[in-house]
């Protein structure tokens, strides 16, 4: 069985925790699967090995604290030293599918933007434009990586919602005035293309479409 299919499994099984061991559960799968650079196969075989023992002994009667402690953050922990990183293929992969990913939603909205207000088409240098679209997929993978770890903090810390929700603000506004910065900071430089609006809708989709076949290929997203 793949991840896929366990986070799917996964999916089906929890709902037959009662309210207590869903809520002590699912903290520990939340903590367990924000580890960003453990293997995702091997993750979900642990969340459904400790989910099934957690059945098991609801079905005696017990509670989740009664099975894996009253320090679940520290149990995680020694259960995440366990599982194995991630091949450094997959972790390649999953890197280009966001880019792509990332890359495709700014460029057909900017596409669309562009035909609808009559702008002229830019003209663009290739040799910047390769820097800025590797610096700002970097970023938003730098940025991704801060939404795991604030996840995975946040599961166990009792901080106010509003405090969590200012944090994943501060990521997106790094990721957003980081990308302007940096993207205005790189001197242009290559020989020089022009790019309609339709260009950039084009490219668009053609990301979209790689995004797509990666996730189909790679079962990438646990959707």
């Amino acid at each position: 069985m793949n991840a896929k299919e366990l986070i799917q499994l996964n999916n089906e099984k929890r709902e037959s925790l009662n309210e207590e061991n869903l809520a002590y559960y699912e903290d520990m799968l939340l903590y367990i699967r924000a580890t960003f650079n453990r293997s995702e196969q091997h993750t979900e075989e642990l969340l459904m090995e400790l989910l099934d023992h957690l059945l098991d002994a609801q079905s005696n009667g017990k509670t989740a604290t009664e099975v894996f402690g009253d320090d679940p953050k520290s149990y995680c922990k020694e259960m995440i030293k366990e599982l194995p990183k991630e091949k450094k293929i997959s972790s390649a992969i999953f890197i280009f599918y966001l880019a792509c990913y990332g890359l495709a939603w700014a460029s057909i909205p900017y596409g669309i933007i562009s035909l609808f207000l009559d702008t002229p088409a830019d003209s663009v240098q290739l040799g910047s434009a390769a820097i800025i679209v590797t610096v700002n997929a970097l970023l938003m993978v730098f940025c991704v990586f801060l939404v795991f770890k604030l996840i995975g903090w946040t599961t166990y810390n009792q901080i106010h919602k509003v405090l969590e929700l200012f944090l994943y603000m501060l990521v997106f506004i790094l990721f957003v005035v980081g990308g302007l910065f940096l993207s205005r900071s790189i001197p242009s430089f290559g020989p020089a293309i022009t790019l309609s609006p339709l260009i950039y809708i084009v490219i668009g989709v053609i990301l979209f479409g790689i995004s797509y076949v990666l996730n189909k290929a790679f079962k990438i997203t646990k959707a």
